[in-house]
């Protein structure tokens, strides 16, 4: 685990991100039972996910995991799939906030 920096943690793979927080401690039990790190992902920051990296469903599918999360939550969610140039990378970016988001 030492090899991980703590700065880069949005860089560090999903099945690291399911176990070990942000802070490098462990999650607590219901913590790691979850799929993803929706308490990362929802700290507000923009995040940028790949598909085949941090999940294996549709992309479309992601989409409205998290459009989901938003409304189980009470927040709001805006959400950009993307693709690289050269079309190798799928993903999705986005971002949880409390303010109104920007079409």
């Amino acid at each position: 685990m030492s090899n991980l920096d703590l700065e880069d943690y949005e860089n560090w793979p999903s099945e690291i991100k399911a176990i070990v927080g942000p802070d490098g401690k462990p999650m607590r039990r219901n913590q790691r039972n979850q799929k993803y790190p929706w308490d990362v992902w929802t700290d507000g920051r923009i995040h940028t996910i790949t598909w085949k990296k941090d999940f294996t469903c549709s992309v479309q599918s992601m989409k409205v995991m998290l459009y989901q999360r938003a409304q189980r939550d009470s927040i709001a969610v805006w959400v950009q799939q993307w693709t690289n140039e050269d079309s190798t990378d799928v993903g999705v970016t986005f971002r949880f906030t409390n303010e109104p988001v920007e079409p």
